[in-house]
């Protein structure tokens, strides 16, 4: 049982806080306003994995939250763009996720594209998708 936590946007694990280093800004697509600034970090984890991550600020109740105790067999998962994911936080929506519910890792990204539309808007998929991301392989 891992013990989670999230003090001003910056993730804990038992007791400590992850590595966590500032990188470039990242230009966030948004519909029907202009494009934002979003803050981009390596987070690093003790293993020595790290994977990047968006945080547009450190003030929602996700970025300051209470500690979560990982059940034994179960998973606490993230998302990267962490003031835009329903994820781990959410108990009542995601929650911890059960070994058995895993299928396997994340190998490539299939299909992206930018905010301006939604899913089942096919017709505005030309002017969104994010060519640059199509089937990218995920480290």
């Amino acid at each position: 049982g891992d013990k989670i936590q999230i003090k001003n946007g910056v993730v804990w694990l038992n007791g400590a806080p992850l590595e966590r280093a500032r990188l470039s800004d990242f230009e966030e697509l948004r519909r029907n306003a202009p494009p934002i600034e979003v803050r981009r970090f390596r987070e690093t984890l003790p293993n020595g994995r790290s994977y990047v991550t968006l945080d547009q600020a450190d003030s929602s109740p996700a970025d300051n939250t209470g500690i979560y105790e990982v059940p034994k067999g179960h998973y606490f998962v993230m998302g990267d763009n962490r003031d835009n994911s329903t994820d781990s936080r959410f108990l009542r929506y995601v929650g911890f996720v059960p070994h058995e519910n895993l299928v396997g890792p994340a190998q490539i990204l299939f299909f992206s594209f930018d905010d301006r539309t939604r899913f089942w808007e096919i017709w505005r998929w030309p002017i969104s998708i994010r060519l640059s991301r199509l089937f990218n392989l995920v480290h």
